[in-house]
C-alpha cells in the first residue's frame, strides 16, 4: 500500500472566462492527513487548502473533494 493518498479538488474560479472549475489533483502524504479529515473531507475543505499549490488555493473556494486512486505522470 503507498503512503500517499490522492484527492481530486474541484475549485470554483470565475475568473477565467471559460468553465467556473478548476480541478487539480493531488498527491498527499497519508501520515499527515487527520483522521476526522479523511472521513468527511467536504468538512474539512479549509484543512484540505493548505496542500493545495499556492496557485490553485489562490483561486477560490474548494467546491468538491474526491479521494482517487492514483496520480500518474
Amino acid at each position: 500500500m503507498s503512503e500517499y493518498t490522492c484527492y481530486l479538488f474541484t475549485v470554483y474560479y470565475s475568473a477565467n472566462g471559460y468553465s467556473p472549475l478548476l480541478r487539480c489533483a493531488v498527491k498527499i502524504k497519508t501520515a499527515e492527513i487527520l483522521e476526522s479529515a479523511e472521513m468527511d473531507p467536504m468538512e474539512s475543505s479549509e484543512y484540505f487548502a493548505q496542500f493545495l499549490p499556492a496557485h490553485v488555493r489562490s483561486c477560490g473556494p474548494i467546491v468538491a473533494i474526491e479521494r482517487i486512486f492514483e496520480i500518474s505522470a
